[in-house]
């Protein structure tokens, strides 16, 4: 089949309108308001193949900044990997896959992933290989349930979350640094209902509550500040454990699990520096693209 290949489809109302067509149909995913809220800039870059105007096939690029036991890391995490059902098996998305690792993995640090249970044999033809995260769940009996949730529809609440969002995460191994447009692009949409702010330890969290599990995606805060206080605080009564989303310095308290999950497993490609090799890590919930 003939397909052409576009890089540049944000500022094109007809090419992205398409490709979120794409995305709908794919993952029940829209990206337009994220657009019109101006986050979809240099940090999201689909490598998107048209045929007869309309969008056939997919995969992203989502340039990242980390720091990693304070250590700054450049990566490149590829995503929004689709085809069109009337498109599949005539080899675009491995046309796609090898244009953008020819053109972007000498460019970062790491390069890597997630990919769901239909793909897991897909992404070791390119030269990705599974690596295996650890999750720490902390035992609570109960929770408090005071934290404020911010509503982000009002100017002063949402910047409240941006100036906190700016401060990261110091409580954690892995973090994901310039990430407020991803940020965003979350808070918007699957986590609308779950920022909270904690005041009397200066903190925003980001969480949802599955029955007696609060999940915590993140906290934002200065380094000074008490995470189990913050994250007690956030956690509804009745709440019996806390999963963190994201890997901590300090693991005194919780339980580390290795992660199960071929829904969402993480491929690394081979050559590059793995910071997973030989230790327990969680890749930060937020930083999924």
């Amino acid at each position: 089949m003939q397909a052409e290949l576009k890089k540049e489809i944000a500022e094109d109302s007809l090419l992205r309108a398409e490709f979120d067509a794409l995305a709908k149909q794919t993952f029940g995913i829209s990206f337009e308001s994220w657009y019109r809220a101006g986050c979809w800039k240099n940090n999201y870059r689909p490598y998107t193949l048209f045929s007869g105007g309309k969008a056939v096939s997919n995969v992203s690029v989502s340039p990242m900044r980390f720091r990693l036991d304070k250590t700054a890391r450049s990566a490149v995490q590829l995503g929004t990997v689709m085809t069109g059902p009337a498109y599949r098996k005539n080899g675009l998305a491995a046309f796609l896959m090898q244009t953008v690792l020819l053109e972007n993995r000498a460019d970062c640090d790491w390069l890597f992933l997630f990919a769901n249970s239909s793909v897991l044999e897909f992404y070791p033809r390119f030269g990705f290989e599974r690596t295996r995260e650890y999750r720490c769940v902390k035992p609570v009996a109960g929770g408090f349930g005071s934290a404020r949730r911010l509503s982000l529809s009002d100017p002063e609440e949402f910047a409240l979350l941006k100036e906190h969002a700016a401060r990261s995460n110091p409580f954690a191994v892995l973090r994901m640094e310039q990430n407020w447009e991803l940020i965003q692009f979350y808070t918007s949409s699957v986590l609308r209902d779950g920022v909270f702010f904690v005041p009397e330890q200066d903190a925003v969290v980001l969480a949802e509550q599955d029955g007696e599990t609060m999940i915590c995606y993140d906290i934002f805060c200065s380094g000074e500040k008490d995470p189990e206080q913050i994250l007690r605080t956030a956690a509804l009564p009745g709440t019996r454990r806390i999963e963190l989303g994201w890997f901590p310095a300090d693991t005194a308290g919780c339980r580390v699990e290795k992660l199960e999950n071929d829904d969402d497993a993480l491929f690394w490609l081979k050559g590059k520096e793995n910071p997973f090799a030989g230790r327990p890590l969680r890749f930060p919930l937020l930083a999924h693209t």
